[in-house]
């Protein structure tokens, strides 16, 4: 382990080699950027980074900050597409930073470089630096409070544990995995020089240090002031600042703890090993041998990985809603302990071949190092490619496509309500509707934000969401168009008033209303079905298909065959591949259609279709069996019914078909035949 120690850096080529590193990987991210509004919480990080607004818990002021000023930098770069370059840049700096900390480690350059662009490459990293997202300012905080603390280890100076304090403060203010950082590292301080708590005046210092990172977060009461077009928990107060920045609410951490661990450590024991580096990262399982002689050193790399593991997996998150980049901060671990049992691995094949050859081989090894990042870079690019990816930006689009002039939308999910401010604020295409997010009017300050800014309607005690949103529509129904985003939160709205579903929404009409069809005409930029899509693009993907069948359903409903046909082909239509569920709805939904225009036979044929999908849907054994009665086939159609009731027992109408069948072949059996003379 003699490679693990401090060398100086040459002056001269000292800047070449990081600004490789760094051009290299911001050349990549550049190619691969996704050139708008992404998915997940894309939208909103874009519009506050415009309008200088306050982002959902913990707030993010940091990012907040720097998008602005990328924004103002670059502005021959659409506002989407710089914000997008700002998670570029962080993640290249991670990489120049991890890049320092491996030459630090092991005194070769090349080892560095190759270690720094694995980083670089690999899967989650970057396919955080192509998007609006926290993650990759996160990862650069991270990697720059480790460089400096590693500085100070080795020389004891300390300035540098002094900036190590200030960029773990800095980072805090980036996302929660800073916090379990932060942990690791003062436990690394304190085992490294168990004295320092001793020195009250570097205590102090270092307090200090910590706090003044800390006070990024003086933007959120500040711009709150200013009442931005955004405020989340309007954080003016102290209450609401410590509620924005520490959101546990009344049911405490344990709200966001309890999920299935092993499943999930299944899942980041494949990912880590055999996919985030491709199965480079087996390597690093040789680095902590490698590094158990520095055993300080490896409890303060261990203590990171196994606190960032320990959280993530137990915690109530999806896949996705970004569980996978929870784990990037134990990805920079592995990075550093690949890179050390590389420089070992290198050294002793070095040692063995001069032994036997000379020093030739020498120059052939920064060559050969360079195949491990390539290898990371042809393997990981067509998943991490979004140079083409218009989803989040089309999602948005057919979201909103049905809204008129001064349209009320309520909605439910992060990805309508984000995507609503992001057309509204920074596109303007919908400077005028006003967006109502049905679970922040649970919330003092949603309810004030959303009823006075965006409808000029005053509440002066608090009430429930529900009864909010009924003074609302009551308020403005036949003065402003009122829509629900896929799914309608309150009983009382089917039973107080008409529906019409339209593309992705549905819309409130008075009762009696004429509810005329308009088509769901959804639009997407060419080529996206062959793209890779991740977790939060198949999520979003699944509700296409969905909403066609929806609003099928609710055509078919109102006697409205041709309508319901339209929608259902273009249910068929559609590009993606469509899940079994969605595909048994399709089947079930066409022998529904066929069977209202007397076409039996062809019911019973795509009744037969969803049954060789999914042989315990009951749907399909109830409808079938109605085709078959249809059709005459009374003894098939009470088979089927029977059938349908082994798997919901509860079905009174099948009850009531199945009695009927009985009573009617009862009176055939008592029934003398008719003679004929």
């Amino acid at each position: 382990m003699a490679a693990l120690s401090v060398e100086p850096l040459q002056k001269s080529g000292r800047f070449l080699l990081p600004a490789f590193v760094f051009g290299t990987t911001l050349s990549v991210y550049l190619l691969t950027l996704c050139p708008t509004v992404y998915v997940g919480d894309s939208a909103e990080f874009i519009t506050n980074a415009v309008t200088l607004g306050i982002n959902h818990p913990t707030g993010y002021p940091l990012y907040t900050v720097l998008g602005r000023l990328v924004v103002l930098l670059m502005p021959f770069w659409a506002p989407a597409a710089a914000v997008n370059v700002l998670s570029s840049i962080a993640a290249s700096l991670s990489a120049v930073c991890l890049y320092l900390i491996t030459q630090m480690l092991t005194s070769r350059k090349d080892v560095a470089v190759m270690t720094a662009l694995l980083f670089g490459f690999s899967h989650t990293l970057w396919s955080r630096a192509t998007t609006a997202e926290v993650y990759t300012l996160n990862a650069l905080c991270i990697a720059a409070s480790l460089l400096f603390l590693l500085r100070w280890y080795y020389k004891a100076d300390s300035r540098d544990l002094l900036l190590t304090a200030y960029l773990v403060g800095f980072g805090l203010s980036q996302h929660v995995t800073g916090v379990l950082v932060a942990i690791s590292i003062a436990a690394f301080v304190l085992l490294t020089r168990p004295r320092i708590v001793l020195n009250a005046r570097l205590m102090l210092l270092l307090g200090g240090f910590t706090l003044l990172g800390f006070t990024t977060y003086l933007y959120l009461p500040i711009r709150s002031a200013g009442n931005p077009p955004l405020d989340w928990g309007n954080p003016e107060t102290v209450g609401n600042l410590l509620s924005l920045i520490y959101p546990v609410g009344q049911k405490g951490l344990g709200a966001f703890f309890g999920s299935q661990d092993e499943e999930r450590l299944s899942w980041i024991l494949n990912q880590a090993l055999a996919k985030e580096f491709w199965y480079f990262g087996g390597v690093a399982l040789l680095g902590i041998a490698l590094v158990a002689r520095q055993w300080r050193l490896l409890i303060l790399l261990l203590t990171i990985v196994l606190l960032d593991v320990a959280f993530t997996i137990n915690r109530k998150l999806p896949l996705h809603a970004d569980f996978d980049a929870y784990f990037i901060p134990s990805y920079l671990v592995m990075a550093i302990l690949v890179g050390i049992a590389i420089s070992s691995v290198v050294k002793w094949m070095q040692s063995r071949w001069e032994l036997l050859h000379g020093t030739k081989f020498k120059n052939a090894i920064p060559a050969l190092l360079l195949l491990l990042p390539i290898t990371c870079l042809v393997l990981n690019y067509h998943e991490n490619d979004k140079s083409g990816n218009y989803l989040g930006h089309d999602f948005g689009v057919n979201v909103l496509s049905p809204l008129e002039r001064d349209a009320i939308l309520f909605t439910i999910g992060d990805e309508q309500t984000f995507m609503g401010w992001y057309f509204k604020y920074l596109e303007k295409s919908y400077a005028n509707i006003a967006v109502v997010d049905v679970r922040l009017l649970g919330t003092p300050w949603g309810a004030s934000q959303m009823l006075d800014r965006e409808l000029n309607l005053s509440v002066r005690e608090r009430r429930l969401p529900e009864d909010l949103g009924r003074q609302i529509i009551n308020t403005f129904l036949g003065q402003r168009p009122i829509y629900f985003t896929h799914r309608l939160p309150w009983d009382f709205l089917l039973k107080d008033y008409d529906m019409a579903h339209v593309g992705m929404l549905i819309q409130v009409l008075p009762k009696g209303s004429t509810v005329e069809y308009r088509p769901s005409n959804f639009v997407f930029h060419a080529g996206w079905e062959n793209a890779f899509l991740d977790e939060r693009c198949k999520l979003l993907v699944d509700f296409y298909p969905k909403e066609y069948t929806d609003n099928a359903q609710f055509w078919l409903n109102r006697q409205n065959t041709e309508a319901a046909q339209n929608e259902l082909n273009g249910f068929l239509a559609f590009p993606y591949p469509k899940n079994k569920d969605d595909r048994v709805t399709g089947y079930l939904l066409q022998s529904l259609i066929l069977g209202r225009v007397q076409r039996t036979r062809e019911a019973i044929a795509f009744a037969d279709s969803a049954i060789a999908l999914n042989p315990a849907d009951w749907r399909a054994y109830e409808y079938r069996g109605n085709f078959n009665f249809l059709a005459g086939d009374s003894l098939r159609a009470f088979s089927d019914w029977k059938k349908s009731l082994e798997f919901n027992p509860g079905n009174q109408t099948v009850r009531r078909n199945i009695e009927a069948v009985t009573r009617l072949q009862q009176l055939r059996a008592l029934t003398p035949p008719v003679r004929r003379r």
